[in-house]
This record gives structure tokens, sequence and C-alpha cells, in this order.
């Protein structure tokens, strides 16, 4: 005899309305969880925790942000992205990677090498001004003091402004300005006094305190103050930062060691010691 037993309806119909809730709250927790480790990773930059697990990740966010760039880009610019693809690296081994005599020319386009410019060896560094990392590596002097002691080794800076950076930009155009009017030695010491400036801890006009450091180095004030609206500035900054499509850079800093004689590169990803620097070399001389 068949039995219609609807006794266990209601609590069927409640516990799918509470598997429906457990679902719900889990998702809006979930975002709320992301939006959370977002803003923790900020606040790890800000206040330059040293640990290579936020780099990390930090690394992962850059990666979207230069994505994003490179896919506006390619609606804005086609042709750009086509030819500097054409002229992009090709991989030798999982090290060494291989520059086309033409991307090699374009690095070095309107670059100022310091130190030895018939060198084997070039040391480029490509940073933000206003990333914590950059800022701390820079200032260790690392790469310069490995360069003075090296007779055979020169060096480049190179801006690599991450977009969502506020005020990278602007410092890097700041510099160029340094350039234009006192030359390569001065730009060189512009930038050196840039990343001495602590923008986070900074009060007032973060515009003025970085006018203020640049005429630090000595620059003239007036010529400075008429420079600063040149867009050539802006068109050689971009220039630098599209260099990343022939080398692939995708966080700050990247030291770049390219040999010379052959083109090969190796690329070295956050703060590098003396050894990795020496490592680097051996590996691309020999």
């Amino acid at each position: 005899m068949e039995t219609n037993d609807k006794s266990h309806l209601p609590i069927i119909v409640i516990m799918l309305l509470s598997s429906a809730l457990i679902i719900t709250t889990n998702y809006f927790m979930t975002k709320q969880i992301v939006f959370d480790v977002q803003q923790k990773i900020i606040e790890n930059e800000y206040e330059k925790i040293w640990w290579k697990d936020n780099y990390n990740i930090l690394k992962e966010i850059q990666k979207d942000e230069i994505l994003n760039y490179v896919n506006k880009l390619k609606q804005e610019n086609p042709e750009l992205i086509y030819k500097m693809r054409q002229n992009a690296e090709i991989k030798e081994s999982p090290e060494k990677k291989l520059l086309s005599w033409e991307a090699f020319k374009n690095i070095k386009w309107n670059a100022y090498v310091q130190w030895n410019s018939g060198a084997a060896i070039t040391i480029m560094e490509y940073s933000d001004m206003e990333c914590p990392f950059c800022k701390d590596f820079h200032n260790n002097k690392t790469l310069k003091q490995f360069i003075e002691k090296s007779e055979d080794t020169n060096y480049i800076f190179k801006n690599f402004p991450i977009p969502t950076h506020k005020y990278a930009s602007q410092m890097a155009f700041y510099a160029k300005c340094g350039e234009k009017i006192g030359g390569w030695e001065k730009y060189l010491e512009s930038i050196d006094k840039l990343f001495l400036l602590d923008i986070l801890s900074e009060t007032g006009s973060i515009t003025g305190k970085i006018r203020e450091n640049i005429l630090k180095a000595g620059i003239d004030e007036k010529q400075f103050d008429e420079c600063t609206n040149d867009k050539e500035n802006e068109i050689l900054v971009k220039k630098e930062f599209e260099e990343w499509l022939n080398l692939w850079i995708n966080s700050t800093p990247t030291s770049i060691i390219i040999n010379n004689m052959n083109w090969e590169y190796i690329s070295l990803a956050w703060v590098v010691a003396e050894d990795d620097i020496k490592l680097a070399i051996n590996s691309l001389l020999n």
C-alpha cells in the first residue's frame, strides 16, 4: 500500500534554504576576504614590510596592471605592439635569453651609459621611484657598488613607473627635466634624490616635495619650472616603460644584465645580492 507522506517536506525545504544561505554567505564572505587581502597587501607595501611572500603577491598584482596596460595599448596602437613583439627575444635556455639587434639598439636608444661605455656587460636597473622595494634596493647601492669595482661593466637606469602608483610617472618626468637642464650627471643625481623621498610619510603637497627634492640636485629653479610642462618627458618615459615588451619585465625592481658581445641577457627580478649578479655575468660570459 502506497502512502503519500509529506511530513518530511518542511524539513527538506528548511535544508534547502539553509544550504542556499550557506552558499550565499560564503560567496559574500569570499568577496570580502579577497577585498581584505588586497587591502592588507597594499598596507604591507606601504608599511615596507620586508617579506618575500608579500613581494611575490605584489608582483602578481603588477602583472595584472601591466596586462591591462598592454590591452589598452593594443587598442590604441596595435602596430607598435606588433613591431615590438617582432623584435622580442628568442629564448635560448631557461636562464639566458637573446635579443635581436633591433631590440638591443632600441633598448640602448638615448640611454646614458655610466662608467665604461665599451664594457662587455651592461646592467640596467628598471625601477619605479614610488615602489618601496625599488627605493630600498636603489638606496642600498648594490648595483652601483658592484659596477664601481668591475672594470668591464657599465650601468643604465630605466624608468618603469607602475600605472597605479600615483606619483611614479610624475617623478620620472621631473627626473627627465633634471637631465635636460643639467645633463646626464644631474639626471642620475635627480633620481637619487627622488628615491630618498618617502611619499607616504610626507604631508602637504606631494608635487611640491618632489619639486623640492629635484632642486636639491642643483637644478636651476626657473628652468625646471619651465620644463615640467614639456610633453617630450612623457614620451621618453613611456618609451622606456614599453621596453618591457622586449624584455618581459613583470615586476620592479628588475635588473637586466646584457652581454654586449652577443646580445644575450639574464633578467633578475626583485632585490638581488652581489653574488646573484656575479653568477649571472659568469653564465653570460662562459
